[in-house]
C-alpha cells in the first residue's frame, strides 16, 4: 500500500496497514537545533529519520505579486522588527525567528489601501504556477506515491488578520461590512482563477484552507458571521473541488 493509497483509504474510514504520521507545518528552526543536539544527524531530515509520511504540495503561489520588500526596521538583543512579503510589520524573538510575537503595523488602513493592494492579487500574474508546469510538474504530481494537495494560504481570515490587523478586521464585520465583502469577493475569484488549471491537470487528494479563526478559548467569529461572510465566496471554491472529486476538503485553524 503506497502512502497515497493509505491516506485516501484512511480519510474514507477504510482499513489501512498502518497509520501515517504527518507534519502539516514546517519544523521550527529552534526545534531542529535541539533535535540535532539530542542525536538527529546533521544531514538528516526528521521526516526521513523518523520514518514519517509526507505530503506533496502543489507548487502554486497565492502571494502578492510583486511581494512586499522584506526589510529589517529595528533590532536589539532580543527582538527583530521586520516586514513580511504580505506587507505587515512584525516583531520576532531572535531565538524563535519563525514565530511572530506581535504585528506592529499593517498595509491596509483605508479603502484606498485595499484598492492598491488588489493590484498585487491578480491570478494572471506570472509565477503563480511554475514555468515547467505542464512539462515536468504535472507528470511528477500525477505519479506521486505521496498524497497530493493544495494549501490555500493565506485564506480569508488569515489574509485580513495579517493585512488589516486583528482588531480592525473583527470590527470591520460591523463597521465596514462592505469592505470585508469586497476583500472576500476579490480573494474568492482570485483563488478560483488560480485553482481551475490546477484541478484540471492534477488529481488532488486533499485541500487545506489555512484559516486561523479560532484559539484555545473558541472561535473569534460567530457561526452567523461565518455563514453571512464566508459562504457566498468560499462555496464556489468548495464546489470546484467537489466537481473534480477531491475527496478531502478541510480547514486548518
Amino acid at each position: 500500500m503506497t502512502p497515497r493509497e493509505r491516506f485516501r483509504r484512511l480519510m474514507k474510514g477504510e482499513s489501512v496497514d498502518r497509520l501515517p504520521v504527518l507534519a502539516l507545518e514546517p519544523y521550527e528552526s529552534s526545534a531542529l537545533e535541539r533535535w540535532r543536539r539530542e542525536g538527529l544527524p546533521a544531514d538528516a531530515s526528521p521526516t526521513d529519520f523518523l520514518g514519517m509520511s509526507r505530503l506533496t504540495h502543489v507548487p502554486v503561489s497565492f502571494a502578492p505579486m510583486p511581494c512586499f520588500e522584506a526589510r529589517v526596521l529595528h533590532e536589539d538583543e532580543t527582538y527583530v522588527v521586520d516586514t513580511t512579503y504580505l506587507g505587515a510589520t512584525v516583531r520576532r524573538r531572535k531565538d524563535q525567528p519563525d514565530m511572530f510575537y506581535g504585528h506592529v503595523d499593517h498595509p491596509i488602513k483605508t479603502r484606498a489601501d485595499w484598492e492598491q493592494y488588489k493590484e498585487r492579487l491578480l491570478a494572471e500574474s506570472p509565477g503563480r504556477l511554475p514555468d515547467n508546469w505542464h512539462q515536468e510538474v504535472v507528470p511528477r504530481l500525477r505519479s506521486s506515491e505521496h498524497p497530493v494537495g493544495v494549501c490555500l494560504f493565506p485564506f480569508f481570515f488569515r489574509f485580513c488578520f495579517y493585512t488589516l490587523g486583528m482588531e480592525r478586521f473583527l470590527s470591520a464585520f460591523h463597521e465596514e461590512p462592505d469592505l470585508v465583502r469586497d476583500i472576500f469577493s476579490h480573494l474568492g475569484q482570485f483563488f478560483l482563477e488560480i485553482l481551475r488549471p490546477v484541478v484540471s491537470s492534477v488529481e488532488l487528494d486533499y485541500v487545506l484552507f489555512a484559516e486561523d479563526l479560532a484559539g484555545k478559548n473558541g472561535p473569534l467569529i460567530s457561526p452567523k458571521t461565518y455563514e453571512d461572510f464566508w459562504y457566498p465566496y468560499q462555496d464556489p471554491i468548495v464546489r470546484l473541488f467537489h466537481d473534480h472529486d477531491v475527496p478531502l476538503v478541510c480547514q486548518w485553524s
